[in-house]
């Protein structure tokens, strides 16, 4: 069924030459980084199907993923979904902007696991008339999301300026002061600022670590993983002669390296010298 709906569409720059490449385990870790954006939709949505503590419901949040492209959409109105604590039934209730939160999560996740690899992403979030469920997505929303994308140009992800004000049915913002903090307005436009200090993203990053039995790392070690392979993916670039592809990657690497100096990150002791380092 058509509903007004809130879409993202992400695409990871430059993978043509991984996926044709002879390189099996670049192209599978890529294949796994689409694979867990995936999984963490379904697994993170509010309206997840087990939580770990007998909790069951329908989710709501719907992902579609193709090659190294991934669309993530929700409703725009309160979902209700009937389940159960335990044995008992229950109607959860979850607001709109319950569901933007967890998607600008998602653009964060997927950024900071893409540089892991060397891979930046491009996205785009709109709004608009969407049919989008296990089987199918189309509609307006979709095609606004993947305009926005290809028009940002350069590894970032942009939101549609009809999202900032919007309201649900309700009257109540989408997105509420507390994710103001999570965006901001660069020449009119708004960005999802992906770049800076996100804790829960970090901690993640253990979580998973600890799924493997490896051992927790601390950030700036991290960062200068992150930062040496850059190098190496930009220095490819500079190789190839592409000088649209070469302007995005220095575009990206001076707003990497800037984002360190400023917001919350000078607060993590060792990052700005683990990237200066490099």
């Amino acid at each position: 069924m058509e509903q007004i709906r809130i879409c993202a569409f992400f695409d990871a720059l430059g993978t043509s030459s991984i996926m044709k490449g002879d390189d099996t385990q670049r192209r599978q870790a890529l294949i796994q980084l689409v694979s867990k954006l995936q999984q963490n939709t379904s697994n993170y949505s509010a309206g997840t199907q087990n939580l770990g503590l007998g909790v069951a419901f329908s989710p709501s949040a719907q992902v579609t993923t193709f090659s190294d492209n991934v669309a993530i959409s929700f409703p725009l109105r309160t979902m209700r979904n009937e389940g159960a604590f335990g044995t008992q039934p229950h109607t959860f209730q979850f607001e709109a902007s319950q569901f933007f939160e967890h998607l600008i999560i998602q653009c964060i996740s997927a950024v900071w696991d893409g540089l892991k690899l060397g891979i930046l992403f491009r996205g785009g979030v709109s709004i608009g008339r969407l049919v989008h469920n296990d089987k199918i997505i189309a509609g307006e929303a979709l095609i606004k999301a993947v305009e926005l994308e290809k028009s940002t140009k350069f590894p970032r992800i942009e939101i549609d300026s009809d999202i900032i004000n919007t309201e649900d049915e309700h009257g109540n913002k989408l997105i509420d002061d507390r994710l103001f903090d999570a965006i901001e307005s660069i020449d009119g436009r708004w960005f999802v600022k992906t770049l800076d200090l996100h804790v829960g993203y970090w901690r993640d990053h253990n979580y998973y670590r600890s799924l493997e039995k490896k051992e927790p790392e601390e950030i700036p070690p991290v960062l200068t993983k992150i930062k040496s392979t850059l190098d190496i993916e930009h220095k490819k670039v500079i190789e190839s002669n592409s000088e649209s592809a070469l302007e995005k990657w220095d575009w990206f690497m001076s707003e990497f390296e800037s984002a360190f100096e400023k917001g919350y990150w000078p607060r993590v002791e060792g990052a700005l010298q683990a990237i200066k380092n490099c």
